[in-house]
């Protein structure tokens, strides 16, 4: 993602959403939605707003924090990979890491 025109933006996930919206609202019938999710501009927008998170900094279930990810080297490696994954229709997400915390009151 390193051209300003491939760079993820939420403007264009809302923009997306409300195009659907207003065709789900005229009666249109998507049949084949795991094509937009499939996407690697869609993947990359996921992947901003995960390591985005607080909980990134924190490794996973598979022991990755978002500094495994922190160049856009590391993050198009990543992206790449999930797309493939997805349209080999092989990819399976990891379990969520849980954890506990006792409330004191």
């Amino acid at each position: 993602m390193s051209t300003q025109t491939n760079r993820p933006s939420g403007d264009f996930v809302s923009r997306k959403q409300m195009k659907l919206n207003q065709f789900s609202q005229e009666g249109r019938v998507f049949d084949n939605l795991f094509q937009l999710l499939e996407t690697p501009y869609w993947i990359a927008i996921a992947l901003k707003h995960v390591l985005q998170n607080k909980g990134s900094r924190t490794a996973g279930i598979d022991g990755y924090s978002r500094r495994h990810y922190e160049t856009e080297s590391q993050q198009a490696h990543l992206v790449a990979e999930i797309v493939a994954e997805m349209r080999a229709r092989n990819y399976h997400p990891q379990p969520v890491k849980r954890t506990s915390k006792k409330l004191i009151i």
